[in-house]
């Protein structure tokens, strides 16, 4: 898409999303995002550097499993409008209503990317996170554009429809893409289990001959009876004939010098009956490894030319699982509840000893505790029930910034607030409230003048 097609869409979606709700959010592949509208079409964006597109679908989106922070964050805002960034195929769509300010579609060729940014323009997710100095998609960064490009005279491709380009070509391509990935993702899914199916019947056909010696052992048992002397112990080997054969044939049994040799030739016999066993067991595992090997090949068949994008991606979107709902509990003396986003609990402590209770008593090791530096505040500690390695950008924002507000800085000052985790506290005897910190980062909290 050239820049000049992406103005002249921006100014079409612009005039037709402009103040719609988004109902559903749609994730199928890593690839791909798609926002179901109030009024039932979907807006659809790739990033994929071959085939980058976007356009206004009116079929079924699958519905894959879109992270938390896109359902918490697009799920029933409204669109503001949607603009383009001079000179780049660049779309913005300004989003109100549930925290997030804009979804920014970067299609860069190979750094192309989705974001989802909050306030300040601060990133709180990315599609893909990139390598190198700028511009990477670390959430929680600060999301800055592209550099401007230079366009060489005679370059600009025709500018074309766009309103046909969005309900067209657009949502062709959004579907072609889809279905090359999804058929491509479901081959490689019947691969490997095509892969381990082979290995599975490697290693039954592997049982499967070592079956077949132990169950060769009944002829040699037999012969071993035949032979006489039945209680003689101390052997370690013995001639015998084994009739059994067509002609007979003479053969050496090794034996248990420990062993008589009726016990040997009675083990030699359980031996043989475990062989038989084996047979008919691995005998059914075969058949069945190669129904499911038969199974495979037909569905390969059909998958190749299919074009049914529930069959590609199929399953309904699974629920994400939220952090679990803390039981309600009188606090004690001192502990005060934080409001937190997302559902998280917090709890902050109003004097040392609750400081002291709230950090060892009711935080635990995988808990985040938050304090600001420098200076006497309240300690506060997040519950991480789900032991995420960090806590969701918001999340944390919104503990540091009450740690700041209820410390001892003043107003319109910057505060530096140490973030760890429980497990890297540790008392300071007698004197509750101090604690030793092992392991911390800082964040920094601007404080409003108003207090």
């Amino acid at each position: 898409m050239s820049p000049a097609l992406a103005e002249a869409v921006s100014r079409l979606l612009d005039e037709r999303l402009r103040g719609l709700r988004i109902q559903h959010v749609r994730r199928p592949d890593a690839w791909t995002l798609g926002l179901q509208l109030q009024d039932g079409a979907t807006l659809g964006l790739c990033w994929e550097p071959s085939r980058p597109a976007v356009g206004l679908c009116s079929w079924t989106w699958p519905k894959g499993t879109p992270p938390d922070v896109l359902k918490t964050h697009l799920a029933s805002a409204r669109i503001l409008g949607v603009t383009s960034l001079a000179g780049e195929s660049l779309l913005q769509v300004a989003l109100a209503g549930t925290g997030a300010a804009a979804l920014v579609w970067e299609p860069l060729g190979r750094s192309g990317n989705c974001l989802l940014l909050g306030e300040e323009r601060r990133i709180l997710w990315a599609a893909r996170v990139l390598g190198g100095e700028f511009r990477t998609g670390q959430p929680g960064s600060l999301w800055f554009p592209p550099p401007a490009r230079r366009e060489r005279a005679g370059e600009e491709p025709p500018l074309g429809d766009p309103g046909g380009y969005l309900t067209g070509r657009g949502a062709e391509d959004l579907r072609t893409g889809l279905l090359e990935r999804g058929r491509r993702a479901a081959l490689a899914a019947l691969a490997r289990r095509e892969k381990a199916l082979r290995r599975r019947r490697e290693a039954v056909l592997g049982d499967r001959n070592e079956g077949e010696t132990w169950a060769a052992l009944s002829g040699p048992a037999q012969a071993l009876l035949a032979s006489g002397g039945l209680n003689r112990r101390g052997e370690g080997s013995r001639r015998v004939t084994d009739y059994g054969c067509d002609p007979p044939r003479e053969l050496t049994v090794e034996l248990d010098p420990a062993r008589t040799v009726l016990e040997n030739a009675q083990l030699l016999f359980r031996r043989a009956q475990k062989g038989q066993a084996r047979l008919r067991e691995t005998g059914r595992i075969l058949e069945r490894i190669e129904d499911d090997l038969r199974a495979l090949r037909a569905e390969r068949a059909g998958l190749e030319g299919c074009e049914d994008l529930a069959r590609l991606f199929p399953g309904s979107e699974r629920v994400s699982p939220r952090p679990a709902p803390q039981r309600r509990r009188e606090l004690p003396a001192g502990v005060a509840a934080v409001p937190l986003p997302q559902e998280y609990a917090g709890y902050a402590g109003k004097n040392a000893q609750a400081n002291d209770h709230v950090s060892f008593r009711m935080g635990r090791g995988s808990d985040f505790w938050f304090h600001a530096e420098d200076y006497h505040g309240c300690h506060v500690v997040v519950k991480n029930p789900r032991r995420l390695e960090r806590l969701p950008h918001d999340v944390e924002q919104a503990a540091a910034r009450y740690a700041a507000q209820h410390s001892g800085a003043k107003p319109g000052s910057t505060v530096a607030v140490l973030v760890s985790q429980c497990k890297h506290l540790r008392r300071v005897t007698g004197s509750p409230g101090l604690v030793m910190v092992g392991t911390a980062r800082r964040l920094f909290v601007d404080l409003p003048w108003g207090g």
